[in-house]
């Protein structure tokens, strides 16, 4: 089985390293970004507030600007909880939010 995006929207993995966190028995996705000297630092409130590459996987019918395997920037927290499926963990948004796509 497979999943086809409608519309205008579209499905992707980020380029930035996504790890699953529990805090307070919640579970959400973070932002996890290792430093020069090695430290890794987790962040959901800052690291969602700024736009986002991602890599497209698929798109819908109506997706005008960009294909499969494009490269695009997202705007800050304009895309949809983690989805997992058949093992492939992936977010959508839609067209409209994407500020620009590397050439």
């Amino acid at each position: 089985m497979t999943l086809k995006p409608l519309g205008i929207r579209f499905t992707f993995k980020f380029v930035d390293k996504v790890v699953r966190k529990t805090d307070m028995d919640k579970s959400r996705t973070q932002f996890e970004e290792t430093t020069a000297s090695g430290f890794t630092i987790s962040s959901y409130d800052e690291g969602a507030k700024m736009p986002r590459w991602v890599i497209v996987m698929d798109c819908g019918p109506d997706v005008k600007e960009f294909k499969s395997g494009a490269k695009v920037l997202i705007e800050p927290l304009k895309w949809s909880e983690a989805i997992e499926f058949e093992g492939t963990t992936f977010w959508y948004s839609d067209e409209s939010v994407v500020l620009a796509v590397e050439e």
